[in-house]
């Protein structure tokens, strides 16, 4: 049973600045919203659906990459160590599919040779228009990596601009492997190629939601990103899938008063106690 580690929520009222922190509300683990580069068009926004990305700002030699652009840090997660078997739950929607779409990246610098891992990238390829997620071992000794993707073969494909419910999942153990993705609660891809070793402990120097480490020759997510939440173990299809129901059949709002009146009418609410709060 997969159990819950940090959740980052990123509703709420319209009155984000850059440099803003959001802390998870698990373990107080701090998120910044940042801006890097040149920015001359791109804009942002919060509200019920999340924090907008709304990255504009391309290069114009025609090369794809981008001047700069608005992305969340989560720098809390920089300094904690993850290890074993892990699931990351988000929710977003991606407005342009004709561009590479970082949705979350946990990584080390290449030459950080006393960091060996984990390293989790979930995105969205535009030339397969599907979802892939890799996860990456290194092993100490010989500083070697498997790479396992899930990605072609897989029928993760995304081809509207709407909110989507993912759930990237690792699972190591004596018996096997397997690096999985659900989308909108069900399985939609899984790699069982054998994994070079579980996710080790080391911290990382970089968790970014939205862009890659570099700032050079990049592209940033055009979107809006509602949540992310870190799970310790990897999830079962029937945990999945009520995640993603429960996440379905309820308003996920930071503060009610910022609904309509029909959303607070259909507000639901898990107990009497905070109904009368």
């Amino acid at each position: 049973m997969a159990t819950l580690l940090y959740h980052w929520n990123f509703t709420g009222a319209n009155d984000l600045a850059v440099d803003d922190e959001i802390n998870d509300s698990e373990s107080n683990l701090k998120a910044v919203f940042k801006s890097r580069g040149t920015i001359t068009e791109s804009s942002f926004s919060r509200g019920d659906n999340g924090i907008t990305l709304n990255n504009t700002d391309e290069k114009s030699d025609d090369s794809g990459y981008y001047d700069g652009g608005y992305y969340i840090e989560l720098e809390g997660l920089n300094s904690t160590q993850l290890s074993g078997n892990i699931s990351v739950e988000m929710v977003l929607q991606n407005h342009d599919r004709d561009r590479k779409g970082l949705y979350f990246s946990r990584t080390n610098s290449e030459n950080e040779l006393t960091k060996y891992g984990p390293t989790l990238v979930a995105r969205y390829s535009k030339k397969i228009n599907r979802i892939k997620f890799s996860a990456r071992t290194r092993s100490t000794e010989e500083l070697n990596y498997t790479n396992r993707t899930v990605d072609e073969d897989s029928p993760s494909i995304i081809d509207d601009d709407d909110e989507h419910h993912y759930i990237f999942s690792v699972h190591y153990d004596s018996s096997g492997s397997s690096v999985k993705i659900y989308i909108d609660g069900s399985d939609r891809g899984e790699n069982t190629n054998p994994l070079e070793e579980a996710l080790i402990s080391p911290t990382s120097s970089s968790n970014i939601i939205g862009t890659t480490k570099s700032e050079l020759n990049t592209t940033y997510l055009k979107g809006v990103v509602k949540y992310l939440k870190i799970y310790q173990n990897s999830m079962s299809d029937s945990q999945a899938s009520s995640i993603y129901d429960s996440y379905n059949t309820s308003p996920y709002l930071s503060n009610v008063n910022n609904g309509t009146n029909g959303e607070k009418f259909t507000r639901r609410h898990d107990d009497v106690e905070s109904y009368f709060t």
